[in-house]
């Protein structure tokens, strides 16, 4: 019976490592420079978010370099035509914005 499992395991890992390989394969540098973006990996993105219909960010909360680049981005689309953003916060978030909104 160990055995069975022993092949299980390796047939497990095999997805994982093509797609780590393919990770590899097709990454581009991306910089962060006084809270601007940057690199080939910048042009790509903005290329590609041209041409789309929607444009998703998924992130780590609590990065401030998402909140700046989320910011370049829609600045680097609005000439093509992007007019709308949709941002998906946790809870305490929008409370914090109201005050803040309400503050001013």
């Amino acid at each position: 019976m160990l055995l069975p499992l022993c092949l299980i395991v390796l047939q497990a890992q095999q997805p994982q490592s093509q797609l780590l390989a393919a990770l590899q394969q097709n990454r581009l540098p991306l910089t962060m420079t006084d809270g601007r973006p940057g690199g080939a990996g910048w042009d790509w993105l903005v290329q590609q978010a041209r041409t789309a219909r929607f444009t998703l960010i998924g992130e780590e909360h609590g990065v401030a370099e998402t909140a700046q680049l989320s910011a370049a981005l829609f600045s680097a689309l609005r000439a093509s035509g992007y007019s709308r953003v949709a941002i998906g916060v946790s809870p305490p978030i929008p409370q914090g914005v109201e005050e803040v909104g309400r503050s001013h």
